[in-house]
């Protein structure tokens, strides 16, 4: 840590320039990541995305640097990443690393990304403290994911709305043959998991009734749409039945 402490407007935030700097780049983040990255893996990010290069300076000397990029992803239009993050040891606890995410977040923002993922070692406790804080949700655990074989997490921030539709009422998933019961599952968009509170039956088999506008449930074990079901396939779970037939789950 420098002598003399350091004020947040002490430290210069600026994008990557040119490739002189690539050498002082290289030096911090290969100091710091378990990852071993060669100068053409720098080289694939900063010069597709030079403006999602960010550097932290003091006193002209680079002190904290993140790398990300943002393209069109299988699960939605466009996905930010975050490849590299590092801070130098003697300046962190100043934040630094929270200033170089947040204004990666805001060139994202301004760029029209829908999320932003990154992967981070499972045990890098202070590094998913530091992104959980800004916005960021848990999303997979990637087994043996790094070359030495370590676990990683990774973490997604949605930047917009998911496009699915909001479910008011749970409504109820009959067992065949059964009674009512409510229903609990989880969906996966693009950008979150959202749970519905409930209970799922153990059965595979169930017949889920068909929802219509200003339907509502007031009783657990009550189905009072029996005469419209719909079978569901032993194949699908309820919330891929949803979606492969888009079924409306509310209407105003």
């Amino acid at each position: 840590m420098p002598s003399d402490p350091i004020r947040p407007e002490d430290v210069v935030y600026e994008r990557y320039k040119d490739e002189t700097e690539l050498p002082d780049i290289m030096a911090l983040i290969s100091h710091d990541l378990s990852e071993p990255y060669s100068i053409y893996v720098y080289r694939y990010f900063i010069h597709q995305w030079p403006e999602l290069c960010i550097l932290a300076r003091y006193n002209d000397d680079l002190i904290g640097c993140i790398i990300n990029k943002l393209e069109p992803h299988r699960e939605t239009p466009l996905r930010g990443y975050i490849a590299m993050l590092a801070v130098k040891k003697e300046y962190r606890g100043l934040q630094i690393a929270s200033r170089l995410v947040q204004r990666s977040i805001d060139e994202m923002v301004a760029q029209d990304a829908d999320e932003i993922a990154l992967e981070t070692e499972v045990t890098n406790v202070a590094a998913m403290a530091l992104y959980e804080k800004l916005g960021f949700v848990r999303y997979k655990r990637l087994h043996r994911y790094y070359l030495n074989a370590s676990d990683a997490i990774r973490l997604l921030l949605p930047l917009k709305e998911p496009q699915m539709p909001t479910l008011v009422n749970p409504g109820v998933v009959e067992e065949a043959g059964g009674n009512g019961r409510d229903m609990q599952f989880r969906w996966r968009s693009s950008f979150s998991r959202r749970l519905i509170d409930g209970n799922v039956p153990q059965r595979r088999g169930f017949i889920l009734p068909r929802l219509c506008p200003k339907f509502e449930v007031h009783t657990r074990h009550t189905n009072p749409l029996k005469q419209e079901t719909k079978y569901l396939p032993h194949h699908k779970t309820p919330i891929q039945y949803i979606q492969s037939r888009e079924v409306q789950l509310h209407k105003n």
